[in-house]
């Protein structure tokens, strides 16, 4: 039972380093046109802020002078789109790690539940308890410890 999730571990961490590097690049990505974009685009800030940007940052105002306000949001929606799907992936690897490493400790409390309840070992019943409550903490000990990482 160890193996299985010393495999499973595995499996999701180097799984999760990829998913990890491609989100921080895609978000990279988004920052860098919306920092491009965000001051050219008149509805997204206040007043006061538009007229600071227009007289210190002359150069910001050009995608509204050059009317390209649509392409930059139409832009910015695309790399949203594309750093959400790497959010969805991150959050889908983890979800499957929960989903085997919970199977895994289900599967680790039942055999143990089976062979007390079939009486193999000759156990008390308090012996048994012991033995459950600590199989059921020690599935939960290693699925806090494969999503730490």
């Amino acid at each position: 039972m160890l193996l299985g999730y010393h495999q499973l571990a595995a499996f999701y961490r180097a799984s999760a380093r990829e998913i990890k590097r491609l989100d921080s690049m895609l978000r990279s990505l988004l920052y860098a046109h919306l920092s491009e974009s965000l001051t050219g685009i008149p509805y997204f800030f206040p007043v006061f802020l538009q007229m600071w940007t227009q007289c210190c940052h002359p150069g910001l105002s050009t995608v509204r002078s050059y009317g390209q306000v649509s392409r930059f949001v139409h832009d910015n929606e695309f790399f949203i789109d594309l750093e959400s799907r790497a959010l969805l992936l991150a959050v889908t690897n983890q979800r499957w790690l929960t989903v085997r490493l919970d199977v895994c400790g289900g599967i680790l409390v039942f055999s143990v539940a089976l062979f007390s309840v079939l009486n193999t070992s000759g156990a008390s019943p308090a012996q048994v308890g012991l033995a459950l409550t600590f199989t059921s903490g020690l599935s939960s000990c290693f699925a806090l410890n494969s999503a730490d990482e």
